[in-house]
């Protein structure tokens, strides 16, 4: 018999819908036959990882269980889910189906499945559940992780309402502790901690433990590397890869943890890959890789590979040896495979074949070609870059509305005076900032002013590249070279009431 917990809301106070103990034909205990456990949260963030290894830490130190994190075949897999969903892990067997529903506040919030023979999952919804303490129409995740992790180990509900494991969720739950009836619930199930010992209510004050995780052998910075290879969004998570290492950014967070290693979610991955040259998410839900020569569909979130799948480049009527530069779905719907550097595929999502080929330019227009990687981001608009510079592409007017560097190289600080004045200057080999010393307090003490000033700049440098290079294609039209300046400005182009026009033809073209 399949048991499932649920955390839900009633009238009152959040509760966790399991059937009472007393009410259920198999009240029979459920356990795990070994006491050293592994565990994983799918595709989470460092945060949420944090409060994950406290969790475990609450039940491991009041009991002779053990836990290890370990990405690969975990015993307990918990995971972020919604609405309909299925399993995460590809070892359940029958339906792939959960039989439970998660639909946010005033309904089923979590749930959990009691052990078994190779895997127990939990499920939890991730928009209602916080890492703050408690706030108005959340459920703290560390509560809430530590209540169905309880399920996982076996545990049944307490009829005892300073439990972790009592139906309903306290409108206190900071700081976290397991009750006498918690530690004897576990103790009764996987024993003492060590025969000396004899564990109290135990608090989120506990002393830390290490746990162990896969070292990936990678030690380089996301935002230190000069280039990356491919770029997916998925459930408001941005994933960046880079040869054989994975990165989840939060979008609402902007924040990221260690890298993954792809092989430990990609597991059909060869052992020799070179890269993740490009990845989409399909109408159908699921994600198509291009890894090498070779393409892949996979079940999203499972990461099962699809009956049929995969397929070699030229079965998809590719050139068999084409350099896949990046892969985009379009908000039309409508899927894009540029290769070689300048040339650029339609697949059809419904046969998985290339029905027409073209040139870049044809496709996207005023996108340069040598892409490295594109997505279409939340904001509506497809992002292409190139080298160390992005390009943002309306798909609808066909047209290129921001270009920028991705970043501005060498910055060198200078301190100086101006009429006595103290100054500092902000050098680059591109632009220069100088600002007074108040002036610099103020921004610091202005909150996101920083922010600001920087998508300010950026702004500025879009306009100036494509301004210089509607220029350039003018002075091209020149016959001589010495009235350059003049046709430039005598062009439509030119707007002799603004500033960047005037210095642009002054410092580039002369006057």
């Amino acid at each position: 018999m399949v048991f499932l917990t649920k955390l839900h809301w009633n009238t009152c106070k959040p509760r966790c819908g399991v059937k009472d103990i007393l009410h259920d034909l198999d009240d029979s205990p459920r356990k795990w036959a070994k006491t050293h456990l592994t565990w994983n949260f799918h595709l989470a963030s460092e945060s949420v990882l944090l409060v994950t290894e406290v969790a475990f830490e609450m039940w491991a130190a009041n009991s002779s269980l053990t836990f290890e994190r370990n990405s690969t075949n975990s015993d307990i897999v918990i995971s972020f889910r919604k609405g309909f969903h299925t399993f995460v892990d590809p070892r359940h067997q029958g339906s792939r189906i959960c039989p439970s529903l998660l639909d946010g506040p005033g309904n089923v919030l979590a749930h959990a499945f009691l052990p078994s023979s190779e895997v127990s999952e939990v499920h939890a919804e991730k928009w209602h559940i916080e890492l703050t303490v408690n706030p108005d129409d959340t459920i703290h995740l560390l509560h809430t992780l530590t209540h169905e992790i309880g399920h996982a180990l076996g545990l049944h509900h307490s009829p005892l309402k300073d439990a972790i494991m009592y139906a309903f969720v306290p409108s206190k739950i900071f700081p976290m502790r397991l009750s006498e009836a918690d530690v004897l619930a576990i103790q009764n199930l996987y024993g003492l901690r060590n025969k000396s010992e004899i564990a109290g209510p135990i608090t989120t004050t506990v002393a830390t433990t290490t746990i162990a995780t896969r070292d990936t052998g990678n030690s380089a910075d996301l935002c230190a590397l000069r280039r990356v290879d491919a770029v997916l969004i998925l459930e408001n998570r941005i994933y960046v890869t880079y040869r054989h290492y994975l990165w989840s950014v939060d979008l609402n967070g902007k924040s990221y943890g260690r890298s993954l290693l792809l092989t430990d979610y990609l597991r059909f991955l060869p052992d020799n890959f070179t890269r993740l040259a490009g990845a989409y998410r399909r109408p159908s839900g699921q994600l198509v890789l291009f890894v090498d020569n070779t393409v892949y569909m996979i079940e999203y979130p499972s990461f099962e590979l699809v009956p049929g799948w995969p397929r070699k480049l030229k079965d998809m009527n590719l050139p068999p040896n084409a350099k896949i530069n990046a892969v985009i779905n379009t908000n039309a719907g409508r899927t894009f495979a540029i290769y070689n550097d300048e040339i650029v595929a339609e697949i059809d999502d419904c046969s998985m074949i290339a029905v027409r080929h073209n040139s870049l330019h044809a496709i996207f227009p005023g996108i340069p070609p040598a892409v490295t990687f594109a997505v279409r981001y939340i904001d509506g608009n497809l992002y292409f870059f190139v080298k160390r510079q992005f390009f943002k592409y309306n798909e609808f007017t066909r047209s290129v509305t921001m270009a920028a560097p991705l970043d501005i190289g060498n910055m060198t600080v200078r301190f100086g005076k101006i009429n006595n004045l103290t100054i500092l200057r902000l050098e680059t080999s591109v632009a220069c900032l100088a600002m007074s010393r108040e002036t610099v307090k103020n921004m610091f003490e202005l909150e996101h002013c920083i922010s600001r000033l920087v998508i300010s700049l950026t702004k500025i440098l879009g306009k100036i590249n494509a301004k210089l290079a509607r220029f350039k294609d003018i002075a091209l039209t020149a016959k001589d070279k010495e009235n350059i300046s003049k046709v430039i400005r005598d062009s439509d182009a030119y707007d002799r009431n603004d500033i960047i026009d005037c210095e642009l033809v002054a410092l580039y073209f002369g006057m």
